[in-house]
């Protein structure tokens, strides 16, 4: 995490030189873990044989291995996505609460999600829905790793634009982000409120008249004529009443051969069975995998990746590469975290991992092939981003 740090402290009534150096780690899998000892080697040289040529005496030292358990996701948890972080938080930017808004005009709804002690590539689609009459847009989501004094922070930042299509109010409804608060143990909500906005229909647009039959003071011609001891006045014939009905009759009797000659023809021609689109085998998505790593086409790597784990993974949706890396391990994992970069920071445009990737890819499905009765883990494992 970072960078090293040097500084002096004492021990023991002695001045020691640290160098200090920290590491971020993330178990992928619920078990007991050792970290193995770390060994230094290095040469000291002392005042008496320092200079030119002094080679000193050489000296190893060894850390202590440290046993860790990670334990497996608590039942009680029931977010759609593993949310284990110090603190969590979820924001919104959104335009200034006097703006107006209108039908027809855009404006930009930004929401920010920030945990420490994860990686972003952990965090999830924050999830933003709209109401039926106003089309949103989302932008590309925004990845960023940083480093405090609590270790690693990551935040994703998604810019939406949102259309008004008619006037009116408009509810925005509220989300919700389950997680884990590792410092009290016990799952957590971050929560943004629905919130009400009005939409003002387009300048200049006519007021709606009022409809026929309705007096100026608001009450119809019907409701005037219900008085007791008005009569109602008797219907004036209209001149053009047969012609309409004349018409009427014809086109429904135009409409009704129109429909004896399509079901004729239908009869004579018999039915055709329908034919349904065979969905995606696992050979044509590994196919589609090989031919997008071959020529280095990162969005369609992407796009191969998920369908391919669409297929492996039916009853726990994957939406994103991050999804799919935390339940990789390996060389693979790695590659399409490398992936995920690319695709966020440059577009796709400077990739030229494909063989890397293919080649994990391939690894992983030969080791899975001569394995077949080992069942998958039933913890999805977190990931580093």
């Amino acid at each position: 995490l970072g960078d090293d740090v040097a500084y002096e402290t004492r021990r023991n009534g002695e001045r020691l030189a640290v160098i200090e150096r920290r590491y971020a780690l993330f178990p992928q899998n619920s078990a007991k873990i050792t970290i193995e000892p770390l060994l230094l080697e290095g040469r000291i040289v002392d005042n008496r044989s320092f200079g030119f040529g002094a080679r000193g005496r050489i000296v190893r030292v060894r850390s202590d291995a440290i046993a860790i358990e990670a334990r497996p996701i608590p039942d009680g948890f029931t977010g759609r996505a593993w949310l284990p972080a110090k603190q969590l938080f979820l924001v919104e930017s959104a335009p200034d609460v006097n703006q107006a808004y209108r039908a027809g005009e855009p404006f930009t709804r930004t929401l920010t999600l920030q945990a420490t002690g994860l990686g972003s590539s952990q965090l999830p689609d924050i999830g933003a829905v709209a109401p039926g009459d106003i089309k949103q847009y989302p932008d590309q989501p925004v990845l960023e790793n940083r480093v405090d004094d609590d270790g690693l922070v990551a935040i994703r930042q998604e810019k939406i634009a949102l259309i008004p299509s008619v006037a009116g109010r408009f509810t925005i409804p509220a989300i919700e982000i389950p997680w884990w608060n590792t410092q009290t143990d016990r799952m957590e909500v971050a929560r943004l409120p629905a919130r009400t906005i009005e939409v003002l229909p387009v300048p200049g647009t006519p007021e709606p008249t009022q409809p026929p039959g309705t007096s100026t003071d608001g009450e119809s011609i019907a409701e005037a004529f219900d008085a007791p001891g008005v009569p109602a006045p008797a219907p004036a014939p209209s001149a053009g009443t047969n012609a309409w009905i004349l018409l009427s009759l014809a086109l429904a009797i135009g409409w009704l051969a129109t429909v004896l000659a399509w079901l004729w023809n239908h009869l004579r021609a018999g039915t055709k069975p329908t034919t349904r689109e065979k969905p995606a085998t696992q050979k044509k998505l590994v196919a589609a995998i090989n031919a997008a790593c071959s020529n280095d086409d990162a969005a369609a790597a992407k796009a191969a990746l998920l369908n391919w784990a669409a297929l492996q993974w039916p009853g726990s949706p994957v939406r994103s590469l991050g999804d799919l890396a935390a339940r990789l391990e390996g060389d693979l994992q790695q590659q399409v975290h490398g992936l995920s970069r690319t695709l966020y920071g440059h577009a796709g445009k400077d990739w030229d991992a494909g063989t890397l990737l293919w080649r994990a890819f391939d690894e992983r499905q030969r080791a899975r092939a001569t394995r077949t009765t080992v069942p998958e883990p039933e913890l999805e494992p977190l990931y580093l981003g």
